[in-house]
């Protein structure tokens, strides 16, 4: 099992502002994402190891390389329960035309 690393409070800081200014800038995620459940996620995956280059800390990622991960993980997120909402009609038309592709 791999070791769980601990984002201090300088990163979670930083992670914060990234993620404000990804919904401000995407309506999408604002329709689809709580601000805090977000942020808390995208910590906890850092912690976990689950985001973000092994090989490098944290702190070592550019602005421009955290935001591209953290916009990753979020669209991830975001689009990951847009099947639930779906009726069963609406289902089984996805359904459909993925089979037929």
């Amino acid at each position: 099992m791999g070791k769980i690393a601990t984002v201090k409070g300088t990163e979670t800081a930083r992670i914060s502002a990234m993620v404000e200014e990804l919904m401000q800038s995407d309506r999408f995620y604002q329709e689809s994402l709580d601000k805090s459940e977000t942020i808390e996620l995208v910590v906890s995956m850092f912690e976990e190891k689950k985001l973000g280059e092994k090989r490098r800390p944290l702190d070592k990622l550019d602005d421009e390389e955290l935001t591209d991960i953290i916009d990753f993980a979020m669209t991830i997120s975001a689009t990951a329960g847009m099947l639930d909402d779906l009726t069963p009609e609406q289902m089984e038309r996805f359904d459909t035309a993925v089979e037929g592709r």
